[in-house]
This record gives structure tokens, C-alpha cells and sequence, in this order.
């Protein structure tokens, strides 16, 4: 992607995308093993981790950045799956991106920018501020991103960089041709996919479950 493309899709777009979570398939309400294993395998651009790489139970989210259910998701469930079980060591959480688009896809690859733990925080901050960045794209994002440090000249390269593109692109594709992905958020525990909507307790249901199915 080009700069000036880029910089056209920032400045024309001004909303989120409030595309309602699709029901789950019955090909991935129980995943079999060998889909479970391929649901575990990485994209070009790699996984980003929340928590122990070996933590016996994995958090799969494919989110969209504009999307407003993932904002709620981020806000209201995620914490407490952090809390009880991510910094307990007990599951990890593996975010991808699903941009529904171009907006989302320009802010996806800010993200891909921020490096290590600060990843998931910057992430937090964009969800936490999604209204404002959608209704002013370049002027609030490029604020939000010099406070991760990214300067102007490196926001510009961030988000016109292609390797990282295509590879979002590419796990946007497999994740709908092969997961049967149509919409966001959508979280697997173990390879079972997770109703859309899904509350903490439920989230907690399920990760428990998979720990003793470990044992």
C-alpha cells in the first residue's frame, strides 16, 4: 500500500463498523484435533502473545479494529480472562487481526508497529478510544501513536508497509475460507469456538474446562 493510499483511506473514513457477531458453525462448535492444529498455526506476520507462550490453555481472537462489539469485548470480558487465568499462567491469548475494512486494516498496521508487551496495551488504548480516531482518523491516530513513540515519518511507513499487508490479508483470508469466519469478534478456547457475545463467566466456564481435559 502506498503512503498517499493510505493517507486517502485515513482521511476518508469516519465510522465503525457495527457488524452484528455471526452464530457459530457446527464445524467449529466441537473443532477436531486436526483443526485445532491448524487453527494454532501462525501467518506470515507471526502470532502477538498475551501470556505464556506454554500456558496449557490458548485464547484464539480475531478482531477488527473498527468494530465495536471487539471495543466491548476488549472492555468488558477480556479483563477478567486476564485477571483469573492469563496472568495466573493457566491460558494465553493469541490476537488477529480480521479487518472488516480499510480503516481497520490502516489501523492494524499501526499496531504491528508497537513491539512486545506494549502491543496489547496499545491495542487496549485504540479500543478505549475507537469513537474518537473513527470520527478524526489521521489527526487522532497519529496523536495516539506518538505516545508509543512513532514519529510522523514513521506512522507514514507503518501503515505502507506491505510485507505486513499482504501477511494481514493472507490470515484475513484463511481465517474465512478455512475458520469459516464472517464476523467479530470471534474467540476459540482450545479450538472450540465460542458463542458470539460470550460473558467472562462463560469465558471462565470454558478455559476451566479445557484444563482438566489437559490433566
Amino acid at each position: 500500500m502506498t503512503r498517499r493510499k493510505a493517507s486517502k483511506l485515513l482521511i476518508g473514513a469516519a465510522s465503525v463498523v457495527a457488524l452484528p457477531p455471526a452464530l457459530a458453525t457446527s464445524a467449529w462448535a466441537q473443532a477436531s484435533a486436526e483443526r485445532i492444529a491448524e487453527l494454532a498455526k501462525p501467518g506470515p506476520n507471526g502470532d502477538r502473545v498475551l501470556g505464556q507462550h506454554d500456558a496449557p490453555v490458548t485464547i484464539i481472537e480475531y478482531a477488527s479494529m473498527t468494530c465495536p462489539f471487539c471495543a466491548s469485548f476488549h472492555a468488558n470480558v477480556l479483563p477478567a480472562i486476564k485477571k483469573n487465568y492469563v496472568d495466573t499462567g493457566k491460558a494465553k491469548l493469541i490476537y488477529r487481526d480480521f479487518p472488516l475494512d480499510d480503516l481497520a486494516l490502516v489501523v492494524a498496521l499501526l499496531a504491528h508497529c508497537v513491539k512486545g508487551d506494549a502491543y496489547f496495551e496499545f491495542l487496549n488504548v485504540l479500543y478505549k478510544q475507537q469513537r474518537a480516531w473513527a470520527a478524526a482518523p489521521k489527526a487522532q491516530l497519529m496523536k495516539l501513536a506518538k505516545q508509543v513513540g512513532i514519529t510522523e515519518d514513521g506512522f507514514d511507513k507503518c501503515i505502507a508497509n506491505q510485507e505486513v499487508l499482504d501477511g494481514i490479508r493472507w490470515e484475513r483470508d484463511r481465517a474465512s475460507n478455512d475458520f469459516e469466519i464472517r464476523s467479530t469478534p470471534t474467540l476459540f478456547v482450545n479450538g472450540k469456538r465460542m458463542r458470539p457475545g460470550a460473558s467472562a463467566e462463560e469465558f471462565g466456564v470454558a478455559i476451566d474446562e479445557a484444563i482438566a481435559a489437559a490433566m
